[in-house]
């Protein structure tokens, strides 16, 4: 059963809003950690943790949050996610130390995981066989948004305050959850809903997270002072192997690590993320070091090429890749993200046009990543 049209268009509208503002946010924060740094006295290692903990959230509870739309309803899922976005967003706003600004990012992941992955899903659901088109125009004003999103977090940093990232978030969550409960359809609940796997997100979190404080805090205060975070990762890695080969529905087949196609994408992609998370987060804080001496706003600038090459490039590569397969393309993003790594280390001063290339390049090699393993 699907909603009439003008239903269904505020569920595109608010799960459109719903999403960029999470895309928004990894892009702003990211921009605004050396001015967070300077205003709450936060070292390299906190600042990471800034980042990361947003990340460790999401990447725990991503499955489950599938899973608690299936049972209980996607549309709850994501109105409770948008919610929980807000309300972390605003708790980070007003963080007086980097302790609760982390605690903070905490939840926000809480929120981004029901929010990402009930999305689409109510998309797809309202929409039924209309969805492909709905999703393509979710894609691109999605893009649009992200396109919008570093430049203004850039101004607010550098004109307002690092806090006004935050709180930005909350008139888009009121808006997005005033067209989502206005569009609200009657859901057919998923004939069988995927088991909720809280054991398996507890030990994935514990293993990520302790592995990721032993390699933040290690080389601050030297390793063998996180053997115990080590140790922890272990026990949890090998709690998450014991209860995964018990389940009867585990959140990794065992079949899928037989195919060969699955475990090499999947550690081609953890390469390739690796490399463009890792430099992205370094590039942010070395545009306004000392160094070369960008102000917040212009920083944001030099990522602006990431969303517009991704959103004009979109459908040339998704016909290349139906024509060729994606093999060419996986095959040419980490040579142009080397290229684009190469050219960046160029970068020494305030010129906007030396980082352009660097970053078009990465840009470009992220997309045809991401599109070469989807295919």
């Amino acid at each position: 059963m699907t909603a009439p049209d003008g239903r269904r268009g505020l569920i595109l509208v608010a799960t459109i809003i719903g999403s960029s503002m999470t895309f928004v946010d990894a892009t702003v924060v990211n921009i605004a950690l050396p001015t967070i740094g300077r205003d709450l006295h936060a070292g390299l290692a906190a600042q990471q943790w800034v980042m990361l903990s947003y990340s460790l959230a999401v990447a725990a509870l991503y499955i489950v949050a599938g899973a608690l739309g299936d049972r209980y309803g996607r549309w709850p899922l994501f109105v409770a996610g948008v919610a929980g976005f807000a309300g972390a967003s605003a708790l980070a706003g007003l963080a007086p130390n980097t302790s609760l600004l982390v605690a903070a990012r905490v939840l926000q992941g809480v929120g981004g995981a029901l929010l990402t992955t009930n999305s689409l899903a109510l998309l797809r659901a309202t929409y039924a066989q209309d969805s492909g088109r709905a999703v393509g125009l979710w894609t691109a004003w999605s893009g649009i948004g992200t396109m919008l999103g570093p430049p203004l977090g850039g101004l607010l940093v550098e004109y307002a305050s690092w806090r006004w990232i935050f709180f930005i978030n909350l008139p888009g969550a009121l808006l997005a959850l005033a067209l989502a409960v206005a569009g609200r359809r009657r859901e057919q609940p998923a004939e069988q809903p995927r088991p909720v796997q809280a054991l398996g997100a507890v030990t994935v979190a514990l293993t990520f997270g302790f592995l990721t404080y032993a390699l933040i805090e290690g080389p601050q205060t030297g390793f063998r002072s996180v053997v115990w975070a080590l140790a922890l990762a272990a026990v949890g890695l090998g709690l998450l192997v014991a209860g995964e080969r018990r389940s009867s529905n585990p959140l990794l087949p065992p079949a899928l690590l037989r195919e060969r196609v699955f475990v090499v994408a999947n550690l081609y992609t953890l390469v390739v993320y690796a490399a463009l998370g890792g430099s992205t987060f370094y590039l942010a804080l070395y545009l306004q070091s000392a160094a070369v001496g960008y102000s917040p706003a212009r920083a944001s600038l030099v990522f602006l090429p990431i969303s517009i090459v991704m959103f004009f490039v979109a459908a040339r590569f998704g016909r290349l890749a139906d024509r060729d397969g994606p093999r060419r393309l996986l095959a040419a993003a980490p040579v142009l993200m080397a290229l684009g790594f190469g050219l960046l280390t160029l970068v020494h001063g305030t010129n906007p046009l030396v980082p352009l290339p660097g970053v078009t390049a990465s840009a470009l090699a992220g997309y045809a990543r991401t599109l070469g393993v989807v295919e």
